[in-house]
């Protein structure tokens, strides 16, 4: 076990043998998990219990879908073979999925009522504790954001990567990082970019989209007209997106065509003024 896993274990009371799923559980049916991952999180937003405004949690607690993960999917992620995901874009598809249903599910299983920051350290407590067992290995929230699809790069508030280069789950991180994951992750709370299902056939348009739908949204000009109020999301992961000046080319190259902001931008470039927006961690439940 990694010694910076364990001094975060002794630091948060976490445990790194908690799942929600067992490495015993037998995969009853042959599946495609990838595409069960997927078909499920489509499933709830069809029932309009994920939607662009938020989540139904406790709907989801009593539906079919949930069942079905539970008594099918937890066991058949138990045992997946991950090196039988082929592509780039079939890895990074599959994890975002992943990580979505992972959140939705920890909300239930906390039964988180406010806040994803609720009790002692609750913020970072939830994304260590939420995990499954995929292929053998421990997964948390925090492992695949940080470790998987962010290249190893590790917490933004504790130094050190991720994996050891000797973790058996190492060999499954995405080495070239795609800073557009921000736009599609969600940490069940307000400020979060909403759930999508992202297919890997057509990820590469998905990605675009989520990320200009969020500047967009999350991208105000002050009332003086020459200030920007944006997401926390770029303070917190300046280094993903290439520094503070890159920070301000990807809002622009997002925002809609003869947007003001955008022309804000054109005219000041890297003396561009931002305020970095408060996070909304309350809960996204409808």
């Amino acid at each position: 076990m990694h010694l910076r896993d364990r001094i975060l274990d002794l630091i948060f009371a976490t445990s790194s043998k908690s799942t929600f799923n067992s490495a015993d559980q037998s995969c009853s049916e042959p599946i495609d998990v990838p595409a069960a991952v997927g078909q499920t999180i489509q499933a709830l937003k069809k029932e309009a219990a994920i939607t662009d405004e938020g989540v139904n949690y406790e709907w989801i607690r009593n539906s079919d879908a949930y069942t079905r993960l539970q008594s099918v999917l937890y066991p058949c992620l138990a045992s997946f073979d991950l090196y039988t995901l082929e592509t780039i874009d079939d890895k990074k598809a599959f994890w975002i999925n992943l990580y979505n249903l992972l959140t939705i599910d920890a909300v239930l299983h906390f039964s988180v009522q406010q806040s994803v920051t609720e009790g002692w350290l609750g913020i970072i407590r939830f994304f260590r504790k939420a995990a499954y067992v995929v292929g053998g290995l421990r997964f948390s929230l925090e492992d695949i954001e940080h470790g998987i699809l962010r290249g190893n790069r590790g917490l933004m508030y504790f130094p050190g990567k991720q994996f050891s280069s000797n973790d058996a789950r190492y060999p499954h991180v995405m080495q070239n990082l795609d800073a557009r994951v921000h736009f599609a992750l969600n940490c069940a709370s307000r400020s979060c970019p909403p759930i999508a299902f992202y297919a890997p056939d057509r990820l590469d348009a998905q990605l675009d989209l989520a990320a200009a739908n969020f500047i967009d949204v999350e991208t105000q000009l002050d009332k003086s007209g020459v200030v920007l109020h944006i997401s926390r999301i770029f303070k917190w992961y300046r280094s993903d997106f290439g520094g503070t000046f890159s920070v301000l080319e990807w809002i622009q190259r997002y925002l809609p065509e003869n947007d003001i902001r955008r022309q804000l931008i054109d005219h000041f470039e890297e003396k561009t003024m931002t305020i970095v927006k408060k996070y909304d961690w309350h809960l996204n439940g409808l």
